[in-house]
């Protein structure tokens, strides 16, 4: 854990990049929110992927001074997991496994971010049917295949010619 300057507009343009979410693998934890109590304020940690000093955690002799303020050595963590890659595994997080989990989470982000209002896309609920007849699911079936029926909560369903499937 370190103590370097990183400039506001660097810190800007992470938390942008991050979604303002916690970019460690399987966490996607909200930064802006404090999950107990939910009052909203910063808990975000900017972590260094190569420290910012060559003694630190994962460090190198000259990266550590040339990278300590790059937007591709920083990453947004919750506190868990900062703690985690800085202090009670740093050897289980590697330089190449943390650039991963950065870069994934970036793409994703911007994949999700980059969704359009004109976009559609449909919701397929799959689950049990109870029945009272031998043929109640059968007909159920072709209801939700031709779109005439009604889904499982009572909406509408759409043919399922329009999610790429076809109708058998």
């Amino acid at each position: 854990m370190s103590i370097s300057y990183i400039p506001e507009t660097v810190k800007m343009r992470l938390w942008g990049k991050a979604g303002g979410r916690c970019q460690y693998d399987g966490c996607n934890a909200p930064l802006w929110l404090d999950t107990l109590t939910q009052a909203e304020f910063n808990v975000a940690y900017i972590a260094h992927i190569i420290a910012d000093k060559p003694a630190g955690p994962r460090g190198h002799p000259t990266l550590s001074e040339e990278l300590k303020s790059a937007i591709s050595n920083l990453m947004l963590l919750c506190d868990a997991h900062h703690r985690l890659i800085d202090i009670s595994n740093v050897e289980g997080h590697t330089v190449e496994l943390l650039r991963g989990m950065k870069d994934r989470h970036e793409q994703r982000i911007q994949l999700v971010t980059a969704l359009g209002p004109d976009r559609q896309s449909h919701v397929v609920l799959y689950g049990s049917v109870s029945c009272r007849a031998p043929g109640d699911y059968a007909r159920h079936a072709q209801q939700c295949a031709t779109g005439s029926g009604r889904g499982l909560l009572g909406g509408r369903v759409g043919p399922i010619a329009e999610l790429g499937f076809a109708a058998g």
